[in-house]
Order: structure tokens, then C-alpha cells, then sequence
């Protein structure tokens, strides 16, 4: 009897084995095999995991996720990324102008002109404006339109040429999409400024496999607000002033006297004194030690020494400007029998920056009758031949220097995908054109009529102006395009691949490659900003005027063998 029993007790188990087997059998049968795609980095399509490369990648859902509504924001979170220009560069304004209004990618530190920026795997338009650093700005790229995106984070230069030695990002944008998508966002900050409201829009109807086509678009919309330093505590608690005063600024308003030689001689000779002390120094200041603060101290141990004033310019900044962005991407897909399809991609933005320097500065000349404490020393006529005083003023009536940085990107993009005689093919006609629009619309002056207003006593260099001045002064504002540049990037590429032969790891994938491109950037100032006649923007000379292009061709081979 024992034995009957202990069969009995095995039997269920092992039909459940059986029955266990079978299924994970059929179940396996019928899992779709993994579908081969195209991966930053290679030109043949394979299974994700199979891809040796270091492709880090961000998705759709982690972009909304982390409330990323800008390329360059999206950028920032790669830990690979550093040193890229943002448009947090607004103390730089005033005669520093190397590419204001350009956001750009860097990855490994290596440089924005090593770090290769895509669009769905194709090239863009480089910033158009002249400097050190040329890549893609970062604000032409339609970040509510944003898929996933492909990080390369190794040298591509192989494959891409020498501008991807520090690596390759690559913005993917949807492509089979329909429906439609309505988003609003607003944010702000506790101690205010640097607010933000974007909007996006989205449509897209069409189904590939049901219809044979899709078309879709996606419209950005942006505006952040400007952060000045007055609205930020930390400002006041690094204590600049006490800290740092030699680095500070000698053209306060009142304005500083800067006396020849000759003439701190003579007020010695007859007893003149700055705060009770006698003339010491060639910059003294008659307010001293009552300086206008908060912008203007009195800093003994300052640039503008123990007899004059030092400005602050910390007290009359922007950290960050104000902004304005619009991006659209449209695309569409149309199936052309069972292997191929035509496609057409067509994008626009513009970013508008505006930046606010500190207010202008300049040495004026006046006759030392127009300044009455000096002239009832008898300085000029004890000095007939030096009776010009040159005084070094901030103009704060005329306002902070600003200027408008409009970057303006346009691509299309058409081409042919899909299967020949074996091959997985794709033709690809793309043109790119990037415009940078640099325009003083305040704080920036005529020079000649400044100095003309100084020695005419219309402008006050040490107060408040008259009526008669401020209006003057309103009256040769500047408000013009003083920078413009446009470059252009025409490109046809084509590429194939296909499996060749079967090894041991799976098939051996043979891909071919051609590209030839055509780039050409042209950059012009106006005959204003040439006469060197604007107060606080220098000119730059005839090196701004640039007019350059290139032809770039390239055919390549790569090969994957997966040996095990």
C-alpha cells in the first residue's frame, strides 16, 4: 500500500511542470521579436541593449517630470554638461558682446564648439553671431515638441567630424503623433523676480498603419521674467563693498573729479580741502563723504580713494534678463506603398533677450567756470592754459544700457526612408538658417552730443539735470540694430544598411554613408556702431565684418560584428 500512495502524491506535481512548460512555451512563441532602431552614434540600427556606445537617454516622461520646458534647462540636468553660455550673462553688458543671447551645450568641459547638437539626427544651423564659441543655439530647438533625448557621452569625431570630440546630443521629436495636447505653466520665485509662463499647444491627426500618413505641429510659447539684484538677499550679504572695494567702479554719480598735476598743485598751494582734509589726491569728489548712496559710497579703502566716491554697480544690475521665446515644429509622414515613406519637417523659433547693464559712464570735459567751488578758487586764472576739468560720471538719468538679442532659426527638412533591394535606406535634404539681431534700445548715448551736453553745463554730471537736460538727454538715446549676422547650413545626406552575413552573435551589419553640406555665416555692424560714435559700445573695428563658407564632404563605412 505504501506505494500506490507515494505515486499518487507525484503525479499532480509533474503534470503541473508539464502544463507550467508548455505555457511559458507558447508564450514565448508568440512575444513579438525586439524591434531594431536608430541609436545616437551609428548609422545601423539595432536592439538597444546591444549599443557598446555610452548613450544616455532622457525621456518624455522625466522631461515633464522634472518641469524642463527649454532645451537648454534639459541640457543643464546632464551630469556630463558644464560651462555652457546661458542667458545669464547680463553683467557682461557694456561692451562685452561675444555671443550674448546664445544658449549652448558642453559636454565634458571640452568646449560648446566640441559638442555636436542634433536635430532628429541631422545638423542645424550654427549661431550666426562671430566669437569664440560656434555651435547650435540651444533656443532654435522646439523643446514642447521633445521626445527623448539621445546623449552621446564619448568622442564621436569619427563619425560626426571634429565638432563632436566632446559628444553628441540629440533632440528626437515625436513622429507618428495624433491627438491633441493643451499645456499652461506658471511659476515664480519668494523674493520675487524670475517669474515664468510658458504655454504649448499641440495637434496631430493621421494614423501610418491605419491612414498611410501623419501630420502634426507643436507650438512653444515662453516668457520669463528679469532678476535684479536688489531682489535677491544674498547680494547684500556678500558685502562687496567691504570686502572688495578696489574692484568696485570710479564713476559714481555725483561724478569723480580726475585734476591734472598742475591743478591738485594749485588747490594745495591755496588750502582747498575734501572732507575737512587737504587735496591729497588727482580724484577727489566735492560731495565727498556724502557719496548718493546706496549706489555711490564713500570708501576710503575703494577704487575711487579717501577723498572721492566708489559706485557699487552690484546695486544696479540685472543677474538675469527678460525673455521671450516662440518655438513651432511641424511635421509630416506619407506612406508610399508597403516600403518607403516621404517625409517633410519644418521648424521656427525666435528668442528674444534683453539686457540691462549697468548705466553709462563717461569722462566729460567742462571749463572750471562751470563748476563754482573750484572756480572761486582762481584756478582758471592762476592755470589759463589747464582750466578744462575732466569729471567721471555715471549718467543714471539715462537708464540702464539695454539691448535686444533677437536669435531667429528656421529648418526644413524633406527626404525618403524605407526599404530597397535589401536595404533599410534614408534621403535627406535639410536647410538651416540661423539670424542674430543685436539692437541698443537704451541707456545707449551719442558720444559727441554727451560730451557736448557735459561742456555746455545741459547735462549735470554732478546731480540732477535740469528739465532742459533730461529731455536732452532723451533726444540722443540710441535706438537701433547696431549688430547682425545670418548663417546658413545646406545639407543632402543619405545612408544604408543591411545585414551581410551571419556570425556566431547574429547577423554582421554592413551601413554606407554620404553627406555633403555647404555652411556660410555673415556677420555686419552698422555704420553707426563703425563710427564708434555710441557711448558704452565701442566699435569692434573692421574684424566684425565677416563673411566666410565652407563645402564639407564625407562618405563612410561601419561595420557591426557581433562575434559572440
Amino acid at each position: 500500500m505504501p506505494t500506490p500512495t507515494h505515486a499518487r502524491r507525484h503525479t499532480p506535481r509533474l503534470a503541473l511542470t508539464a502544463l507550467a512548460l508548455a505555457c511559458a512555451t507558447a508564450v514565448q512563441a508568440q512575444a513579438p521579436a525586439p524591434q531594431r532602431v536608430e541609436v545616437t552614434g551609428s548609422s545601423i540600427k539595432r536592439i538597444d541593449a546591444e549599443s557598446a556606445l555610452p548613450v544616455q537617454v532622457i525621456g518624455r516622461e522625466e522631461i515633464e517630470r522634472a518641469g524642463l520646458t527649454t532645451a537648454a534647462e534639459l541640457v543643464a540636468r546632464i551630469a556630463a554638461a558644464s560651462n555652457g553660455l546661458t542667458d545669464g550673462v547680463s553683467i557682461g553688458t557694456g561692451g562685452f558682446r561675444d555671443q550674448m543671447g546664445m544658449n549652448s551645450a558642453n559636454l565634458r568641459g571640452i568646449g560648446t564648439s566640441s559638442t555636436l547638437v542634433l536635430l532628429n539626427g541631422r545638423r542645424m544651423a550654427n549661431f550666426a553671431s562671430p566669437g569664440d564659441d560656434t555651435g547650435v543655439d540651444l533656443n532654435n530647438i522646439p523643446a514642447a515638441a521633445v521626445e527623448r533625448v539621445e546623449v552621446l557621452l564619448d568622442g564621436a569625431s569619427a563619425i560626426y567630424g571634429t565638432d563632436a570630440i566632446g559628444g553628441v546630443i540629440n533632440f528626437i521629436t515625436r513622429k507618428d503623433w495624433h491627438g491633441a495636447e493643451l499645456s499652461a505653466r506658471v511659476a515664480g520665485t519668494h523674493e520675487g523676480g524670475a517669474g515664468k509662463r510658458t504655454a504649448s499647444a499641440g495637434a496631430g491627426f493621421g494614423s501610418l498603419d491605419k491612414d498611410g500618413y501623419n501630420v502634426f505641429a507643436v507650438l512653444d510659447l515662453q516668457k520669463t521674467d528679469a532678476l535684479r539684484t536688489s531682489q535677491r538677499a544674498f547680494i547684500n550679504d556678500l558685502k562687496i563693498p567691504e570686502r572688495l572695494p578696489h574692484l568696485l567702479s570710479s564713476a559714481p554719480s555725483p561724478g569723480n573729479i580726475r585734476l591734472t598735476g598742475d591743478q591738485r598743485d594749485y588747490l594745495q598751494s591755496v588750502g582747498y580741502t575734501i572732507n575737512g582734509k587737504p587735496v591729497a589726491n588727482r580724484t577727489i569728489n566735492l560731495s565727498a563723504p556724502n557719496c548718493n548712496p546706496p549706489h555711490s559710497l564713500y570708501l576710503p579703502d575703494g577704487i575711487g580713494g579717501d577723498q572721492a566716491c566708489t559706485y557699487d554697480y552690484m546695486r544696479d544690475l540685472e543677474l538675469y534678463p527678460r525673455t521671450e521665446k516662440t518655438g513651432l515644429l511641424g511635421r509630416g509622414v506619407l506612406q508610399l506603398g508597403r516600403d518607403h515613406q516621404l517625409y517633410a519637417e519644418v521648424a521656427y523659433s525666435r528668442a528674444k533677450s534683453w539686457y540691462a547693464g549697468t548705466s553709462n559712464r563717461i569722462n566729460g570735459e567742462l571749463d572750471v567756470s562751470m563748476i563754482p567751488a573750484l572756480a572761486a578758487t582762481g584756478l582758471g586764472d592762476a592755470l589759463p592754459d589747464d582750466r578744462t576739468i575732466t569729471v567721471r560720471t555715471r549718467l543714471l538719468e539715462a537708464g540702464m544700457r539695454t539691448s535686444q538679442i533677437t536669435s531667429t532659426g528656421t529648418r526644413l527638412v524633406t527626404g525618403l526612408t524605407g526599404t530597397l533591394a535589401g536595404w533599410e535606406y534614408d534621403l535627406g535634404l535639410n536647410h538651416s538658417v540661423n539670424t542674430v539681431s543685436d539692437r541698443d534700445v537704451h541707456g545707449y548715448l551719442l558720444y559727441d552730443k554727451t560730451m557736448e551736453g557735459i561742456a555746455s553745463g545741459l547735462i549735470n554730471p554732478f546731480g540732477e539735470s535740469s528739465a532742459a537736460g533730461r529731455a536732452y538727454l532723451d533726444s540722443i538715446q540710441v535706438n537701433e540694430e547696431v549688430r547682425r549676422a545670418r548663417g546658413t547650413m545646406d545639407s543632402i545626406d543619405v545612408k544604408g544598411n543591411r545585414p551581410v552575413a551571419r556570425l556566431d552573435g547574429g547577423d554582421l551589419m554592413l551601413a554606407l554613408g554620404a553627406e555633403w553640406r555647404r555652411e556660410r555665416s555673415r556677420s555686419n555692424p552698422s555704420e553707426l556702431l563703425l563710427s564708434d560714435n555710441i557711448l558704452g559700445d565701442p566699435t569692434p573695428g573692421d574684424g566684425v565684418t565677416t563673411d566666410g563658407s565652407r563645402r564639407v564632404g564625407a562618405v563612410f563605412p561601419e561595420l557591426v560584428a557581433p562575434l559572440t
